[in-house]
């Protein structure tokens, strides 16, 4: 395997093993802030805060069920969303370097997007069943959950929202880009940035990224949680005259708008900026960090894996042909000395 090559696949190896540990560690973060975006629980009644979010959970379902559940849904997301977005984000930019040269911030922001949008194909599926298991509008297995979708509205009930997410994939767009750059001018006299400093730029290129998409962030979360075309699958009840089942994503936020004002679309920020600030300052410093063992890992695989094929070539070449194999593997490096 190429080094070229080596490296994409550490970065998505990386990006796939510090996923995991974020998700795990932030995950009742996840449920606050979706249940806050979407502004009421299974009866109807509206959230007062984020410390209202946490007693209601806690007394309606206790710990595990109430801060946990659907966390293997949410880990599936994270690490398919990760991997998928650098592998597909470092081969676009190695494709453009090559090609174009040097990478400049507006460059850096269109392929940025183009890889959030072409990782909706892989992670829209998972997310809409995540966000009905957090909003407690589904219950059951990933599969049961799915099965309800695919019975309720066909194939495109899987991506619902998907006008919401275009939006959306501004967010990373804006995110790694703002890393990026940052992280080209402080790497100037030094090999990589210390945990702390990209602790601190991953935070910082979050809540920039999250506040100027935040209101499509609250339309979707409604728009994922309405009531199924086929009206079997359950559905948050948002009040009278607020039906947003059929509606995009401007139409929904207009009638934010229209019945709580401007406030209304930042119902939940706080903590979405707390999560989001945390989740993305450990995934970008812990994949920092990961980073260059990963490409150690990623070499040694690469390694065993060729000396693996060419063992199993000559275990299944006659042996009148096994002559030609044998020159194929490298010869012994003799020892100095």
């Amino acid at each position: 395997m190429a080094p070229k090559e080596t490296s994409v696949l550490a970065q998505a190896t990386a990006a796939g093993v510090a996923s995991f540990l974020t998700g795990v560690t932030l995950y009742p973060l996840d449920v606050i802030k979706t249940r806050l975006n979407a502004g009421i629980d299974e009866d109807g009644v509206p959230y007062d805060g984020p410390m209202d979010v946490v007693k209601r959970q806690h007394a309606k379902k206790g710990f595990w069920k109430g801060f946990y559940s659907g966390i293997e849904v949410k880990i599936m997301q994270d690490i398919v969303r990760s991997v998928s977005f650098f592998f597909v984000f470092a081969t676009l930019k190695k494709a453009y370097t090559k090609k174009f040269g040097k990478i400049g911030v507006g460059q850096s922001l269109v392929l940025g997007y183009l890889s959030a949008v072409l990782n909706l194909l892989f992670t829209m599926p998972i997310e809409v069943v995540n966000t009905r298991i957090i909003t407690g509008t589904s219950s059951g297995s990933t599969l049961a959950v799915l099965r309800e979708l695919l019975n309720g509205g066909g194939f495109g009930q899987l991506y619902t929202g998907l006008r919401a997410n275009f939006i959306l994939c501004l967010n990373p767009a804006i995110k790694h880009m703002v890393f990026d750059q940052v992280k080209a001018h402080l790497l100037k006299g030094q090999a990589k940035l210390t945990p702390g400093q990209s602790f601190v730029l991953g935070g910082i290129s979050t809540v920039i990224s999250s506040s100027a998409t935040f209101p499509a962030t609250r339309a979707r979360t409604l728009i994922q949680t309405s009531n199924l075309p086929n009206g079997k699958g359950k559905g948050l009840n948002l009040g009278k005259g607020f039906d947003v089942k059929g509606k995009n994503v401007i139409q929904v936020i207009i009638m934010i708008l229209n019945k709580g004002g401007f406030a209304a679309l930042y119902k939940g920020l706080g903590p979405q900026l707390m999560r989001g600030v945390l989740a993305s300052a450990l995934l970008l410093s812990t994949k920092e960090s990961i980073h260059h063992h990963a490409e150690r890992w990623v070499r040694n695989a690469s390694l065993i894996f060729k000396s693996l094929s060419i063992l199993l070539l000559l275990f299944l070449t006659p042996n009148r042909r096994r002559a030609g194999v044998n020159k194929q593997l490298p010869s012994p490096t003799p020892r100095a000395g």
